[in-house]
Order: C-alpha cells, then sequence, then structure tokens
C-alpha cells in the first residue's frame, strides 16, 4: 500500500515537473511551425520542382540544427502538377491549415496566377521561387511576393545579347498558347525591335504537343537568323530536336523555363549550342554559391538542385528572416516583407522592394555544352 502511494507520489512529481518545464519554455523547442513549398513535384517540369523543393528544405535543415529559432520549421510539400485547378486545390487545403505560416508556391506562371486570389484571402504568404510572368507582383496584392527573377529583367537582356553579341537580326517565335508563353512573347517583342531586330513569325502550339513538324516547315522557308521558344522543357526539347531533323542550322534561343538537366537529356545532341537568358548568376559568382552547392551535396538529395535551387534556398533563407522578426504569425510576415531591406541570401546583402521583389536581380546568358549550362562568353 505505502507502495503505490509512493508511485503516486513520484507520478504527481512527474505532472508537475513537466507543466513547470512547459510553462518555463522549454517545450517551446519542440513546436512545430510549417511552411510549404507548393510546385511540380509530378508531371513534365518535376526535375525543376523538386531541386527547388530540395534547396528549401536545406535552408530549413541548417536553421533547425542552429536552434536559432524558439520552435522547428517543418516545409510540408504540395504537388501542383504545373496545372492551375492542381495549384488551386494545394493553396486552398493549405489555407485551411493554421500551422502553415508562409509558402513558396509554382514554378509555372499559369498555376501562379490562378492561386493569388487564394493567397489574398487567407492572408498567406506567397514568396515564388520559380514563376517568371511581371503580373504577379503587379496587382499590389501583400501576400505576393518573389525572390527569382521576372520577364521584367530577362527579355531586355535577351534581346539586347541577341542583335549586339551576337548578331541576330530576324527571328522567328514559336510559344505555347498560355499565360507562360504569351508573356514571353510580348515582352520580348518590343525589346528586340527597338534594337533593331524584326520578328518575322509567330507560331503557336498547345503544351502537351508532340508533333512540330508543321510549324517548323513553314519557319524553315522564312530563313530567320534564331528560333525563340517562349514555352517550357519538353516542348522546347521536342522543337530543337524537330528543327534539327529537317536541317535547321540556326540558333535556337529562349529563357530559363527550359534551362533544366530534363531538356538536356531529352533533347540530346540536338540541344548542344541552345541559347538561354538565364535569372541566376552562376554558383562561383555568388557570396555563397560554391558554399551552397557542397551543403547540397552533403545533404544526401539524389536530385540536383537545377537552375532554381538557389532561389529555392534564398526562399527559405527569407522565411526563416520573416520568423525571427514576426514569429509564426501569417498577418505579421506579409506585411513585413516588403519591410525587409537588410537581409542576408546566398546571394549576399538583399532588400524588397514596394512590388515585393528581392533586389537586386542578377540576369546573365548561358549556352548548352555537353551536358552543363556554361557562361555564353561574352
Amino acid at each position: 500500500m505505502k507502495a503505490l502511494k509512493l508511485i503516486g507520489c513520484l507520478a504527481a512529481a512527474g505532472v508537475a515537473a513537466a507543466s513547470v518545464l512547459a510553462i518555463s519554455g522549454v517545450s517551446a523547442q519542440q513546436r512545430v511551425v510549417k511552411v510549404a513549398y507548393v510546385g511540380p513535384l509530378t508531371g513534365p517540369n518535376t526535375a525543376m520542382g523538386i531541386g527547388t523543393r530540395n534547396s528549401m528544405e536545406l535552408a530549413f535543415r541548417e536553421v533547425n540544427a542552429k536552434n536559432i529559432l524558439p520552435f522547428k520549421v517543418e516545409l510540408v510539400s504540395e504537388t501542383d502538377d504545373s496545372k492551375p485547378s492542381t495549384g488551386v486545390a494545394a493553396i486552398q487545403k493549405l489555407c485551411n491549415d493554421p500551422d502553415v505560416v508562409a509558402t513558396s508556391a509554382h514554378w509555372n506562371s499559369p498555376v501562379a496566377l490562378a492561386t493569388i486570389p487564394y493567397f489574398k484571402g487567407c492572408n498567406l504568404l506567397n514568396l515564388v521561387s520559380g514563376a517568371s510572368v511581371d503580373a504577379l507582383t503587379e496587382g499590389g496584392v501583400e501576400e505576393m511576393g518573389r525572390v527569382s527573377t521576372p520577364f521584367g529583367y530577362l527579355l531586355p537582356h535577351l534581346a539586347e545579347s541577341l542583335v549586339k553579341r551576337m548578331n541576330i537580326k530576324t527571328i522567328a517565335i514559336i510559344k505555347s498558347r498560355d499565360a507562360f508563353g504569351e508573356a514571353g512573347t510580348k515582352g520580348f517583342i518590343p525589346e528586340f525591335e527597338k534594337r533593331g531586330g524584326k520578328v518575322i513569325a509567330i507560331e503557336d502550339y498547345n503544351v502537351g504537343d508532340r508533333d512540330y513538324t508543321a510549324i517548323l516547315t513553314k519557319v524553315r522557308q522564312l530563313k530567320p537568323d534564331a528560333v525563340y521558344l517562349s514555352g517550357l522543357t519538353t516542348e522546347a526539347a521536342l522543337v530543337v530536336r524537330q528543327m534539327r531533323q529537317l536541317g535547321m542550322k540556326m540558333p535556337f534561343v529562349g529563357h530559363a523555363g527550359w534551362q533544366t538537366s530534363t531538356f538536356v537529356e531529352a533533347a540530346g545532341e540536338a540541344g548542344q549550342g541552345a541559347i538561354v537568358v538565364t535569372s541566376l548568376p552562376f554558383l562561383s559568382q555568388l557570396p555563397d554559391g560554391e558554399g551552397f552547392a557542397k551543403r547540397y551535396a552533403a545533404a544526401g538529395f539524389r536530385e540536383p538542385p537545377e537552375a532554381y535551387g538557389p532561389f529555392g534556398y534564398a526562399a527559405g533563407q527569407v522565411i526563416i528572416e520573416l520568423l525571427k522578426r514576426h514569429g509564426p504569425d501569417r498577418k505579421a510576415i506579409v506585411a513585413g516583407l516588403r519591410k525587409l531591406q537588410d537581409v542576408e541570401t546566398i546571394f549576399g546583402k538583399g532588400r524588397f522592394d514596394e512590388r515585393g521583389e528581392l533586389q537586386p536581380k542578377y540576369v546573365d546568358m548561358a549556352v548548352l555544352k555537353g551536358k552543363e549550362w556554361v557562361q555564353l562568353p561574352k
């Protein structure tokens, strides 16, 4: 009987001790705050989605290991399958989870455009690390921010490089029939024309098309100096392969939407010499670029970070800084983004402008040689 009383006393003491620890804040270290990545983790752009997500995960692993925050940050992931309807469903799910305090969502611009009202409706930050259309941050929605580089910076540089560095005077555009292909075309044409270039053809395709022979036969007859593909990886690889099969030897150019390892593999030999305007300086040029590459490799991810991986890492760094300053509060995080004027990222010290764009932006040109995208010689 005395033994039972003793056990009871010890149990009560244990409960009391646990309560004291909880009140004192020791258990706060065990609290988990969720941040979400939403992107093409399935579908035709999977490589980009996984590389970006892994890079964001790396940033959170590092901060958790250092115990800098009074809670652990857990990255949760949802696929948008590069489809607006799937993306909307994913964001609605995250909005309804009160533990999710911020997101970095969507590599595909049409998906990102479709989900803006949902982020606004639930006061959840979307710090974009991939989608390129300028409209994402032009509507004055406070919940929208971006660390990656939009078309407004990329396309003028592409036009300038084609005309001044490559002596391209005439170009044929092949574009996808969606918001991404349209934005990449409308933003490019005036920049190319004001530098003396001439667009001699614009041909459309539907995402998922496989046969481009009819389009390319028409373009071949016009003999442009180059072909510009305003679209994404799968179609870019198919177009360049079919171009070369038709004997079209002119340069194949575009933007970082198809600067992927998937393009390298799918295009094969036909992709050699393809040129893109890239939204990221090469890692060797970044303050923490080589360090990031080493840490990513050491983390054991099976997939490469791809071209947009550093943007995923930067998104993680910015969200960590917002959590340091404002805690896990959705509204405070949204309000705090544009006040960040001294945030350290893989790119060095940066700031956010009134649109929610991380500044400064970086733009360069890359050419495919072997299996690597390397800097285009100046």
